[in-house]
C-alpha cells in the first residue's frame, strides 16, 4: 500500500498535468487564429510566385524581398506573432501565479502527510505569504519578461518562411501547399510558447514549494521524485531520490516534472522504489524502449553506469539543467579512464 506521502504526490502530479493539458489546448485553440490570418496571404504570395516563374522569372530570395505582398506578409505575420505572445505571455503570468499557490499548498500537504506516515499528529509550521506566489507572475527564472522570452524566434521564423518560398517555387510545389508549409515554419513560434509555459509554471509550482519547506522551519531538505513510467527521461530515472538543501534548486530540463519530497526534521523519510532500482526491475523490453537501443546495448556492454546518463549544467535561460548524456561522451569518458 503507498504511503500518504506518496498518493498525496500522486494526486498532485494528476492535478498539475489536467491543468497543463488544458491550457495546451486553449493555446492551440488561439494559435489557429494566427494561422488564420497569415494563411491567406501567403497563398495568395505562393500564386504570384508561381506565376512569375511560368512566366520565365527568375524567383529569388532578393526578388520575393522587393515583392509589396511579401512585405504584407511579413507584417501581418509579426503582428500577428506579437499579439499572440502578449496574450500567451498574460496567461502564462497568472497561471505561474495559480501554479505557484498549488505548489505550496501542494508542499503544505507533503510536510503534513509526513508527519502522518510517522505516526506523528504534526508540528506547527509557517505557511509562505501569497505575496511571494504573485512575485513569480510574468517572469522568467532568470529575470527576462516573459514576452520578450516568447518573441526571440521570430527573426528565425521570417527566414524559415522566405526559404519555403523560395524552394517551394522552384520545385513547382502548389501555392495551397506552400502556404501549408510556411504554416509549420510559424509553428515553430506556438512549439516555443508551450515549452515557456509548460516550464515556466512548473518552475513557479516548484519554487513555491521550495519556498514553503524553506519557510515551514520544519523541513531540512528535500528528495528529487519522479514519475516512474516508460515516459520519464532517463535523466530524471537516475536522479531519482537525490537529496537537496532546500535553499538549493534542483536539475531540471523543459516540462520536467519531477517533484520535491519535504525531508522533516527528525523523522526518516517513508519507504521507497527509487529510479534506479525501479528500472533494475523492469523487463528488458521495457528497458530498451526507455533508454534506445544504442544506450542499451552500451550499458549492458558495460560502457558507462546508469549513473553517468544524467548530464548536468547551468543554462543562462532555463538555470541549473539536466539532460541525457550523449552516448559518445558516456563511451569516450570509459575510455579515457581505461575501463573499457
Amino acid at each position: 500500500m503507498p504511503s500518504l506521502v506518496e498518493t498525496v504526490m500522486e494526486e498532485y502530479r494528476r492535478r498539475l498535468l489536467g491543468r497543463e493539458a488544458e491550457q495546451m489546448r486553449e493555446m492551440a485553440r488561439r494559435w489557429l487564429e494566427v494561422e488564420r490570418a497569415v494563411e491567406a496571404i501567403a497563398a495568395l504570395l505562393a500564386d504570384d510566385l508561381m506565376k512569375l516563374k511560368t512566366a520565365g522569372t527568375a524567383v529569388t530570395a532578393a526578388k520575393i524581398f522587393r515583392l509589396e505582398r511579401y512585405q504584407r506578409l511579413v507584417a501581418q505575420a509579426k503582428l500577428e506573432v506579437k499579439r499572440y505572445d502578449q496574450w500567451a505571455a498574460d496567461l502564462i503570468g497568472r497561471k505561474q501565479v495559480e501554479m505557484g499557490k498549488l505548489g505550496a499548498e501542494g508542499a503544505a500537504m507533503l510536510i503534513r502527510s509526513a508527519y502522518l506516515d510517522a505516526g506523528k499528529i504534526g508540528a506547527y509550521f509557517d505557511l509562505l505569504p501569497v505575496e511571494a506566489v504573485e512575485s513569480m507572475a510574468g517572469f522568467a527564472g532568470d529575470g527576462t519578461p516573459l514576452y520578450k522570452l516568447l518573441l526571440d524566434d521570430y527573426p528565425e521564423t521570417v527566414g524559415n518562411l522566405t526559404k519555403t518560398l523560395v524552394d517551394s517555387t522552384a520545385m513547382g510545389i502548389n501555392p495551397r501547399e506552400t502556404a501549408r508549409l510556411m504554416m509549420e515554419d510559424m509553428a515553430g513560434n506556438l512549439d516555443r510558447a508551450l515549452t515557456v509555459a509548460r516550464s515556466e509554471q512548473l518552475r513557479a509550482y516548484r519554487e513555491a514549494g521550495r519556498q514553503q519547506m524553506e519557510v515551514s522551519r520544519v523541513v531540512e531538505g528535500y528528495i528529487r521524485r519522479c514519475a516512474l513510467n516508460e515516459g520519464t527521461c532517463m535523466a530524471c530515472i537516475v536522479l531519482d531520490g537525490t537529496e537537496y538543501p532546500t535553499d538549493e534548486l534542483m536539475e531540471v530540463h523543459p516540462n520536467d516534472r519531477c517533484f520535491m519530497q519535504p525531508k522533516i526534521i527528525g523523522l526518516e523519510p517513508v519507504e521507497a522504489v527509487y529510479g534506479k532500482d525501479w528500472f533494475g526491475l523492469q523487463t528488458e523490453e521495457t528497458q530498451r524502449t526507455m533508454m534506445g537501443d544504442d544506450y542499451y546495448e552500451a550499458w549492458q556492454s558495460g560502457k558507462f553506469e546508469l549513473d553517468q546518463l544524467a548530464s548536468t549544467h547551468v543554462d543562462p535561460t532555463w538555470g541549473p539543467t539536466v539532460g541525457v548524456a550523449r552516448l559518445g561522451e558516456l563511451v569516450g569518458m570509459q575510455r579515457i579512464l581505461g575501463t573499457d
